[in-house]
């Protein structure tokens, strides 16, 4: 029997659709989770509907499987790119700020290594797909949707962060023609926790 098929589509401006693009980041990027606390997924929804900044809906693209959200991937080209997450997260959270702010500081050497971008790059800054419905081409339908947003956008190379440790989405991207650039931290005799992969256009 065929599967359903998934469409792709641009993410609106919907705190409903905010909550589902907030639980997919909190699976892949737990370092929002330790900036934000328990209320994680509520405050990046609520950011995600505005507009001007990396967690806006404008940069993400979700799939569809007979309308529910099945995954996501959301991107920028970083030239230009001067905006933050801290405001809209900053205002989201309204007076419980002050852990975001700490965490910030403790994690900027880490923000500095993953903030780094050359001219022309756009950057992957999340992406995910149901655990369950991983291995059929949803994950590749996402990623060639972005990478001709970024050609679009006249970027000169793809570029995203991955744990050195999440074997299964590093084989994914070796397989897109991604190369490791670079790692943190650099430390003698310690493995790095997060890789940079980059692919030139």
């Amino acid at each position: 029997m065929d599967r359903p098929s998934v469409t792709l589509r641009d993410a609106k401006p919907l705190y409903e659709e905010g909550i589902l693009f907030a639980r997919h980041l909190d699976a892949i990027a737990p370092f929002y989770r330790i900036m934000l606390g328990r209320r994680v997924v509520q405050t990046i929804a609520k950011a995600f509907t505005q507009l001007g900044h990396d967690l806006c809906y404008r940069n993400t693209i979700l799939a569809e499987r007979n309308g529910a959200i099945i995954g996501m991937i959301s991107g920028y080209a970083t030239d230009g790119h001067r905006a933050s997450v801290g405001p809209p997260l900053i205002e989201a959270l309204g007076g419980r700020a002050m852990r975001m702010r700490i965490m910030m500081r403790l994690m900027r050497r880490q923000q500095w290594f993953l903030g780094q971008y050359a001219e022309g790059d756009f950057y992957i800054q999340g992406f995910a797909v149901s655990e369950d419905l991983r291995g059929q081409g949803i994950g590749s339908a996402l990623m060639d949707a972005m990478e001709e947003r970024a050609r679009a956008s006249g970027a000169k190379r793809l570029i995203l962060n991955v744990g050195a440790k999440n074997e299964g989405a590093r084989r994914f991207y070796d397989r897109r023609g991604m190369a490791i650039e670079a790692g943190w931290p650099k430390l003698p005799g310690m493995p790095p926790f997060v890789l940079r992969m980059v692919k030139p256009f």
